[in-house]
């Protein structure tokens, strides 16, 4: 018989422990809509203006704690190697991160950046 216990949470994360036939299992719960809702927003532009965004800085993504612990532990690196960037977790991480998988949480995909909305239609296409 499976026991599924609700362990606790930390701002948004929900944490649980299974046990099922003898082996034990932590997992852990998070909403996306919040965060799927900021990534929207922020393609949007809502901080486009020069007085809003003095630094000119551009919203990469928004990665939510869930999906980076749930990798770590897939990858089995800690939080301090991944802090670190040691054996390049950091870097492989971002390239899990920033595939089409994931385009709703980040805006550097060719399915979510401005320009790929535009349509460009060169001179040479139609004439003679």
């Amino acid at each position: 018989m499976a026991i599924n216990k609700y362990i606790g949470q930390a701002l948004d994360i929900q944490k649980r422990f299974a046990s099922e036939d003898g082996k034990h299992y932590r997992g852990y719960r998070q909403d996306l809509d919040p965060v799927i809702k900021r990534v929207e927003e922020m393609r949007q532009g809502r901080i486009d203006s020069k007085i809003k965004n003095p630094n000119e800085w551009r919203h990469i993504g928004s990665i939510p704690m869930t999906m980076l612990v749930d990798w770590l532990a897939k990858n089995r690196y800690t939080m301090d190697q991944w802090a670190r960037n040691e054996d390049r977790a950091k870097d492989k991480f971002l390239k899990h991160f920033m595939s089409r998988d994931y385009s709703k949480l980040h805006n550097n995909h060719i399915t979510t950046k401005k320009e790929s909305s535009q349509i460009v239609v060169p001179n040479f296409i139609g004439s003679k």
